[in-house]
C-alpha cells in the first residue's frame, strides 16, 4: 500500500471509526456505510493536511467508490504538491 494509500485508510478510520485493518483498498465503502457527507468531511480533512484544493469535477462519486478509486482520483494532487 502506498503512503498517499496508507493516508487516506488513516483519514477514513478517523472519520468512519472503523479500526485501519478494517479498511481494503478494493472493498466497497459503500458497505461500510459510508455517506456523501462523510466523503465530504473526509475531502476537508485531505484538504487540509496537503494544503490543497480538490476541483468540483474530482468530487464525483465514483471517485469515491473504493479506497482505490480514492487514491487514484486525489494521488494527481500529491505529486502537483511535490
Amino acid at each position: 500500500m502506498s503512503s498517499l494509500s496508507e493516508n487516506i485508510v488513516g483519514i477514513l478510520s478517523e472519520i468512519l471509526d472503523i479500526p485501519k485493518d478494517h479498511l481494503t483498498l478494493s472493498e466497497k465503502l459503500a458497505d461500510l456505510g459510508v455517506t456523501s457527507f462523510d466523503i465530504i468531511r473526509f475531502v476537508i480533512v485531505f484538504e487540509e493536511k496537503y494544503n490543497v484544493k480538490v476541483s468540483d469535477e474530482d468530487l464525483y462519486p465514483d471517485n469515491y467508490i473504493t479506497i482505490k478509486a480514492i487514491t487514484d482520483t486525489l494521488s494527481a494532487y500529491v505529486e502537483e504538491k511535490d
